[in-house]
C-alpha cells in the first residue's frame, strides 16, 4: 500500500522531499555566480586594479621596514613583528584598503549608471539581488586580492630583514591569520558596502569619493577620545577600523605579554567587531532598496517588431550568458 501511495504521488509530479532548491532560487544563485565571475574578471583587466596592487605592496613594505605600524607601548623594547605588532600593522594596512575599496567598488557601482545600462540590464531575466550580489562580491574579491598582496609584501619585508635588523625576530603565521580575519576582511566588507551605497545613491564619482570622509573622521575622533577617556568603551565602538578597540584591550600589558600574546576577542574588541560587521548587511539592504527604485527598460516590442518577429537584444561583447533565460524569455543577459 505504501509503495502504491508513493508511486501515485510521484505520478502526480510531487515528491515527499525535494533535495534541490526551488528553480527561482537556483537561478538567482547561478546568475549571481556568473555576475561575480564577470565583475572579478573586469576588475582584473582594469589598470586601476594593478595600480591598487602596487599601492598595497608599497604600503606593506613601508609597514614592514619602518615604524609606521609599530606599537606605542614600550618603544624600543619590542620587535616590530611581535604578534600584536603584526595585527596592528594589518589593522593599519586596512586603512589603505579604504582607498582601494573606494576605487574598485566605486567603479563597479557607477559603471552601469554612468553608461545608462541599468534599466536595460534590469529588463533582462535577472533579479536585482543577483545583480547586487555579483557586483559587490566580485569587487570585494578584487579588493581582498590587493590587500593580500600588501600583507605578503609586509611578511616578505620582515623575512628579508630578520637577520640584519634586531627589531625583527622569528615569528609564526598565526598572527597573520588573526589579523586578516579579525581586521582586514571585516573592514573591507564594511567599507565596500558603504562605498557601494554612496555610488548607487548619488551616481556621482565626486560624491562617492567623499564617502570615506565620515569613516576617516570617525576614526580620528575615536582615537582622540581614546587618549582622553582610556577607560570608556565609546571610542572603541566608534572606530570602524578597530584600531582604538585594539589599543583598549592591550592597554596595561607588560612587555612580556606584548612579546608573546595575541589580543583576546573579548570586551571592547569583540563589541567593535560585531557592531561594524552587523552594519555591513544593513548597508547592503539599503543598496538593494536603492537599486529597486531603478525603472526597468520597456520590453514591449514595437508594431514593426511584432510584424517582423522578435528583435535582438543589445548586448555587450564578451559577457557571460546568465542562467534562467528560456526560449520565451529575452536573449540571455550580457552585462
Amino acid at each position: 500500500m505504501k509503495a502504491e501511495a508513493r508511486s501515485s504521488e510521484n505520478s502526480k509530479g510531487r515528491l515527499p522531499w525535494n533535495p534541490l532548491p526551488p528553480p527561482a532560487a537556483l537561478n538567482r544563485f547561478l546568475q549571481a555566480r556568473e555576475l561575480t565571475r564577470f565583475e572579478l574578471l573586469t576588475q582584473l583587466r582594469h589598470p586601476a586594479f594593478w595600480l591598487s596592487v602596487a599601492a598595497c605592496a608599497a604600503a606593506g613594505v613601508a609597514f614592514g621596514a619602518t615604524d609606521l605600524g609599530a606599537l606605542s607601548a614600550a618603544p624600543g623594547r619590542l620587535a616590530r613583528n611581535v604578534p600584536v605588532g603584526v595585527v596592528t600593522g594589518l589593522s593599519g594596512l586596512s586603512s589603505v584598503g579604504m582607498i582601494i575599496a573606494l576605487v574598485l567598488v566605486g567603479t563597479a557601482g557607477l559603471r552601469d549608471s554612468a553608461s545608462g545600462m541599468t534599466p536595460l540590464i534590469l529588463s533582462k531575466p535577472v533579479s536585482r539581488l543577483s545583480l547586487l550580489a555579483g557586483r559587490y562580491t566580485g569587487a570585494v574579491l578584487a579588493v581582498l586580492a590587493a590587500m593580500s598582496v600588501g600583507a605578503l609584501a609586509m611578511a616578505a619585508t620582515y623575512a628579508a630583514h630578520s637577520g640584519s635588523d634586531p627589531a625583527i625576530t622569528a615569528g609564526t603565521a598565526w598572527p597573520w591569520v588573526v589579523g586578516m580575519v579579525l581586521f582586514v576582511v571585516p573592514n573591507v566588507l564594511f567599507i565596500s558596502s558603504f562605498v557601494l551605497l554612496a555610488a548607487l545613491s548619488t551616481h556621482r564619482i565626486s560624491t562617492t569619493f567623499l564617502a570615506v570622509l565620515p569613516v576617516i573622521v570617525g576614526q580620528d575622533i575615536a582615537e582622540a577620545l581614546a587618549s582622553t577617556h582610556p577607560d570608556s568603551w565609546l571610542p572603541a565602538l566608534m572606530d570602524p577600523i578597530g584600531f582604538a578597540a585594539l589599543q583598549a584591550v592591550t592597554r596595561g600589558w607588560t612587555v612580556a605579554e606584548f612579546q608573546h600574546d595575541l589580543p583576546a576577542l573579548t570586551g571592547p574588541l569583540l563589541a567593535n567587531r560585531l557592531l561594524w560587521l552587523a552594519i555591513t548587511p544593513a548597508l547592503l539592504a539599503l543598496c538593494l532598496r536603492v537599486l529597486s527604485r531603478h525603472p526597468r527598460a520597456d520590453r514591449s516590442p514595437s508594431s514593426k517588431d511584432e510584424a517582423d518577429g522578435a528583435t535582438a537584444s543589445p548586448t555587450l561583447p564578451g559577457a557571460p550568458a546568465l542562467p534562467g533565460a528560456t526560449a520565451a524569455s529575452p536573449a540571455p543577459l550580457r552585462v
